[in-house]
């Protein structure tokens, strides 16, 4: 008799519970015996949820994601200055999303390959992207970090934080060793991915290049009042509508 497959939903359960597994060793073991070592499976309520997903559904989001939409971001930013991974990187770093549908989730960054990130002449400028594809429809969400740095802050930051155009887009600021970081974050907004999905990806991919070059200028000439009244209004610009789920 033909044996039944086993459900997707137990496959699924056993790989993660086979994850969640950690080692302990006994404390004051002679070192001259031979090393004890118990596995214990620790319960789900101790070590966060679960969440299952149907591999078949798994395997059409990494489709749509690596062959559909991803490849967009990287022709959007065919020979432009700054570069993303590609999209053999990214196939390395897709995980599945702890959302309330199921989704296949990467996170990737727009950066400079003339100035690393943490090399001492890193750019002042942060660009983080994530890309989360569902079932008909994705999200891209960016998170954009500049730093304004003690020795050229005065009290032009405090009109930049009055300024109605950023008092939109709700920046969070912070203070690091010797610098003020000002973070943006917003959504793409969902969309269905129907033939004219690929203007809002390609909008919010290349609005972080405009960005990057205006605060570029204002690290070049951070006293100079027009430069960093441009740098705010371009962030204005990229950050001052937040797109919910439609």
């Amino acid at each position: 008799m033909k044996r039944k497959r086993e459900h997707w939903a137990y496959e699924e359960l056993r790989k993660h519970l086979e994850e969640k597994t950690e080692s302990w060793v006994p404390h004051l073991q002679d070192a001259s015996e031979p090393q004890i070592r118990r596995v214990t499976r620790i319960p789900d309520h101790e070590r966060g949820r679960i969440f299952l997903m149907n591999p078949d559904l798994r395997q059409e989001l990494d489709r749509v994601l690596l062959e559909r939409i991803y490849p967009h971001v990287v022709e959007t930013m065919d020979g432009q200055w700054l570069v993303v991974p590609s999209i053999e990187e990214i196939q390395r770093t897709i995980q599945d999303g702890n959302e309330w549908i199921a989704s296949r989730v990467v996170t990737f960054l727009l950066t400079d390959p003339a100035r690393p990130i943490m090399k001492s002449d890193e750019p002042l400028w942060y660009f983080r992207f994530t890309l989360s594809v569902r079932p008909l429809s994705y999200m891209l969400s960016s998170d954009c970090l500049v730093s304004i740095p003690f020795a050229v802050a005065g009290a032009w930051l405090l009109d930049v934080l009055t300024d109605s155009r950023i008092q939109e887009t709700s920046p969070h600021i912070s203070a690091d060793v010797d610098e003020f970081i000002l973070n943006f974050s917003q959504c793409a907004g969902e969309n269905v991915l129907t033939d004219d999905w690929q203007a809002p990806v390609s909008a919010l991919i290349t609005s972080h290049l405009r960005i990057a070059e205006h605060v570029d200028q204002f690290e070049r000439q951070p006293y100079n009042y027009r430069l960093r009244s441009k740098m705010v209004e371009v962030i204005a610009a990229t950050y001052h509508q937040r797109v919910g789920p439609k």
